[in-house]
């Protein structure tokens, strides 16, 4: 005869009473995992722009330095001529 309370003994009830935690770890374990992914496609993202910036900047740095030398022999080449 049941009695009207589930016996804590009972395989059954130990595992229905664990099976909200184990989903809520399972799904904690999945979203860590989703989270870090996420993370590392962000830092991958802001690494390559960075870097993309700096190029340009370089570029920009080393066409005004080309372009001053360019100048400044064209300057000198008309002085020389005189």
């Amino acid at each position: 005869m049941r009695t009207s309370s589930p016996d804590p003994t009972d395989p059954c009830f130990r595992h229905s009473q664990t099976l909200p935690l184990c989903r809520l770890i399972f799904q904690g374990n999945i979203a860590a995992v989703g989270y870090l992914l996420f993370a590392i496609w962000l830092s991958l993202h802001a690494s390559v722009a960075a870097h993309a910036i700096g190029v340009e900047f370089l570029l920009d740095r080393i066409l005004a330095f080309f372009t001053s030398i360019a100048s400044e022999w064209g300057k000198r080449g008309t002085e020389v001529a005189r």
